[in-house]
C-alpha cells in the first residue's frame, strides 16, 4: 500500500536536502538569514466538512496549519499563496473563505501575495504555500536532538481529536475541544522564541499525533526516543486518554528536545514569557524507534494511528 513516509522518503532521495523537516529552507537575500516555505492541501470530506466548518473556520484552520510548519523551524511567517478549486455549488462559500483568509492574514500580519483558481467537479480543494524567515543560527531542524535530551511538548494533546469525535459523531463536547479542531492556533510565538534559544536542539511541529511525529523526530535524529507514561498522563485533562493523547492529530502544538541541564531555566523563562508551562514527557537514547516507561519500568503500550492513504504507521 501507498504511504505518506515512503512518499516522502523517495522525493527527499532527489531534492537536494531540502525536504525533512517542517518546512524547506532556502538561500535569503540577506546572507544570515534563510527563507522558510512549505505547503499543505485541504480536500473537501477528506480534510474537512462543510456541514460543520464554517468558511470562516476553514480559513482559520489552512492558514494555522501551513504557519505552524513555518513556526516550527523557528522562523516568522511573512507570505502564502493560495491556490483554491470550487465546485458549482460552492461558490458562495469559497467566496466567504476568500474574503475570511484575506481578513486572518491582516489581523496576524501575514501577506496573501497570490495564488491561483480553477474549477472543480464535485470538491473543495484549498492550497496554500507559506512563506517566512529567520536568521540561519535560530533554523530548528528535527534531525538535531541528542543523547540525554529532555523531550518537550508546547501546547495540548487530543483536544483536537476529542474535538473532531464530537463533530462526527454528533456528541456533546466541550467547545475547548471543537474550537481546537475547527481553529487551532498555530504556536508562532513560542517558535520564533525557541529558535532563539541555542539549548533548543530540535523541534517540529505536532500534526498528525503525538506517537508519530515523535518517531519520525527520533528517526531523522537516529536516535530512541522514550515516552515516560506517568509524565504523560500527569499533562492530560480528564477527558483526554492516554491513546487520544497518543495517537490523536491536528493539535498543531510543538515538539522539542532540549538539553537536560539547561531545562529549569528554559522552562522558566518561556512560562514568563507565555503564561503557561512546557511539558516534558520523556528523553532521548541511543538506538531508533519510540519506547515506553512507567514507573521507571519499560512499558507495553500499542499505539494504532491513523494515517494518509489508509497506511498504518
Amino acid at each position: 500500500m501507498i504511504s505518506e513516509d515512503k512518499i516522502i522518503q523517495d522525493l527527499k532521495t532527489a531534492s537536494r536536502g531540502f525536504i525533512g523537516d517542517d518546512a524547506a529552507i532556502l538561500p535569503h537575500v540577506n546572507p544570515g538569514n534563510r527563507y522558510v516555505i512549505s505547503k499543505d492541501v485541504f480536500i473537501e470530506d477528506v480534510h474537512f466538512r462543510t456541514s460543520y466548518f464554517t468558511s470562516a473556520d476553514l480559513a482559520h484552520k489552512a492558514l494555522h496549519v501551513n504557519l505552524s510548519d513555518i513556526a516550527a523551524m523557528g522562523a516568522e511567517p511573512l507570505y502564502i499563496l493560495c491556490g483554491i478549486s470550487i465546485p458549482s455549488n460552492e461558490q458562495d462559500y469559497a467566496i466567504r473563505f476568500l474574503d475570511s483568509l484575506t481578513a486572518i492574514c491582516q489581523n496576524i500580519g501575514v501577506t496573501l501575495i497570490g495564488g491561483d483558481t480553477t474549477a472543480s467537479l464535485d470538491r473543495l480543494f484549498v492550497s496554500i504555500t507559506a512563506l517566512g524567515q529567520a536568521p540561519e543560527a535560530n533554523i530548528k531542524y528535527r534531525n538535531a536532538s541528542k543523547v540525554g535530551d529532555l523531550i518537550c511538548v508546547i501546547g495540548n494533546l487530543g483536544f483536537a481529536h476529542l474535538g473532531f469525535l464530537g463533530l462526527e459523531q454528533s456528541l456533546t463536547t466541550s467547545t475547548k475541544y471543537i474550537n481546537s479542531f475547527l481553529r487551532p492556533q498555530a504556536k508562532i510565538k513560542e517558535g520564533i522564541w525557541l529558535g532563539n534559544q541555542p539549548v533548543v536542539s530540535s523541534m517540529m511541529d505536532i500534526s498528525d499525533g503525538l506517537y508519530i511525529d515523535l518517531k519520525r523526530l527520533a528517526s531523522s535524529s537516529k536516535k530512541h526516543a522514550v515516552i515516560d507514561m506517568d509524565w504523560l498522563q500527569s499533562h492530560l485533562t480528564p477527558e483526554v486518554s492516554l491513546h487520544i493523547a497518543l495517537e490523536g492529530g491536528e493539535d498543531y502544538g510543538l515538539l522539542v528536545t532540549v538539553h537536560q541541564d539547561s531545562l529549569e531555566e528554559l522552562s522558566y523563562r518561556f512560562t514568563e514569557s507565555f503564561g503557561y508551562n512546557l511539558k516534558i514527557i520523556g528523553h532521548i537514547t541511543n538506538g531508533e524507534g519510540v519506547s515506553f516507561t512507567e514507573d521507571n519500568k519499560p512499558a507495553e503500550i500499542i499505539v494504532n494511528h491513523f494515517a494518509h492513504f489508509g497506511e498504518r504507521l
